[in-house]
């Protein structure tokens, strides 16, 4: 089989706010496993794909990055330039294909039960890319509201459980989407396609010129130009060679606090727990997620509660549809903690903001072997440099040194200072800034290379 997978990589996952943010979205969270989302479906198709792109934000490169070197897989990382929703991610990704291979297209960020029993859907439906647009319907379970739905039309292939697209729906309410289960006519809206190359470039030029100059030519231009638009709005709204393979296999789109309570595992109480540190009394059906700190639930029922670092969130399960709401208050307010984790992923590793007062700020850096921070000096601070795991090859003022585990540096004021890692394993600091001014604005930096 000629397929290459396709992995979208974006969006900034606020509905699972505090643990989500635009700096670190839920695609890069390791909630039910060992490997992160974004991980989970990376290893979801590398047994049928004979290659792999990522298409991702410049962003969230060097975290795409790290995630693959985890697992021991490379891939073809593609950058937008910048955020157009999944239609122009898609004709990017299309031009970048080789040959005429059929795109599996999947979102890094959705929960699938079975990667064997989607790879075999895969394998079936394959021989169906060179003439029809397939995307992938889940067959409900339950009235969710927070999904679009497929109504499906006449039957393409029994066996295969092939069917052409009536029309798609928006998400209903309740009592519409108990009608839809009970019809027996709809499905779950998976966000997954699967199609040929040359199919898709041909659908591209009859509905819409930007994405057929973005997927034949990589035009960036048209790219920047091309409107924000779903592939499902862009292209399967319109097409004539839509078709959908029903699948029978659990399936998330991970897309609130109770999308997540449904998929872990619960206790003898019906209580879903990540982390060691809880306590439960008398407590029912509840979330509790904690990095760190002692969370204790006392006779609580029916609640979610996210602990992290910098942020706590206490909500009723019924109401983890608007977790967002918080969200668009921290915006207004300029608050950080909306959009950024204590945590920041950097080309060396990554640095995580440990404790910051008055003229102070503790952080933690990582530094993988063989990388190195860029050459710089700062005007209003200090830096005292505490070597906690590995060797640092350190540049102060031009004059090199090595600090081993348990040694320490200082950097005066405007000094030009340079930190590497010249072993092979990791290299991890403690760095202690002070001065009446602590903002990445006072760095100046010089490329050492």
């Amino acid at each position: 089989m000629d397929i290459t997978a396709v992995i979208l990589c974006g969006g900034s996952g606020t509905r699972l706010w505090p643990l989500s943010r635009s700096n670190y979205p839920k695609q890069f969270l390791r909630l039910f496993s060992e490997y992160s989302l974004f991980q989970e479906a990376v290893l979801r198709v590398k047994d049928v794909a004979k290659e792999i792109f990522i298409v991702t934000s410049d962003s969230y490169y060097w975290i795409v990055e790290n995630h693959l070197e985890e697992i021991g897989i490379e891939a073809n990382i593609i950058t937008e330039p910048s955020a157009k929703n999944t239609a122009p991610a898609i004709a990017l990704a299309t031009y970048y294909v080789k040959d005429n291979n059929s795109l599996l297209i999947l979102p890094s960020d959705h929960r699938v039960e079975s990667k064997e029993r989607f790879q075999e859907y895969v394998k079936k439906t394959y021989p169906y890319t060179k003439t029809h647009i397939i995307t992938f319907g889940i067959r409900p379970t339950y009235p969710e509201t927070g999904y679009g739905y497929i109504k499906l039309g006449d039957t393409i292939s029994n066996e295969n459980n092939i069917y052409k697209i009536e029309e798609f729906v928006e998400k209903p309410d309740k009592e519409l989407a108990k009608e839809y289960i009970n019809s027996g006519e709809y499905l779950w809206n998976s966000g997954m396609f699967f199609a040929n190359k040359k199919l898709l470039i041909d659908e591209f030029e009859q509905i819409d010129s930007k994405l057929y100059d973005i997927s034949t030519k990589g035009d960036l231009e048209s790219f920047k130009k091309a409107k924000a638009l779903s592939f499902d709005y862009a292209i399967m709204e319109h097409t004539k060679k839509g078709a959908c393979v029903k699948l029978d296999i659990k399936w998330s789109d991970v897309g609130s606090w109770l999308s997540v309570y449904e998929e872990l595992k619960k206790d003898e109480n019906n209580n879903a727990i990540l982390g060691e540190n809880c306590i439960n009394i008398n407590s029912d059906n509840n979330l509790i997620i904690s990095n760190k700190r002692l969370v204790s639930a006392l006779g609580l029922k029916n609640l979610i509660i996210v602990d992290t670092e910098d942020a706590t969130l206490i909500a009723d399960k019924n109401a983890s549809q608007d977790v967002k709401k918080i969200v668009d208050i921290l915006k207004a307010k300029n608050d950080n903690r909306a959009e950024e984790s204590l945590i920041a992923y950097k080309p060396y590793g990554y640095y995580m903001l440990l404790e910051e007062g008055k003229n102070f700020k503790i952080r933690k850096l990582l530094l993988k072997p063989k990388k190195h921070i860029s050459k710089q000096m700062h005007h209003h601070r200090t830096e005292h440099w505490i070597v906690l795991r590995g060797t640092a090859k350190v540049f102060i003022a031009d004059k090199e040194y090595f600090f081993h585990e348990n040694e320490s540096f200082f950097v005066p004021k405007s000094t030009w200072h340079y930190i590497e890692n010249p072993g092979i394993i990791d290299l991890e600091m403690l760095e202690v800034q002070s001065g009446e001014y602590l903002e990445e604005d006072d760095t100046v930096r010089e490329n050492v290379f």
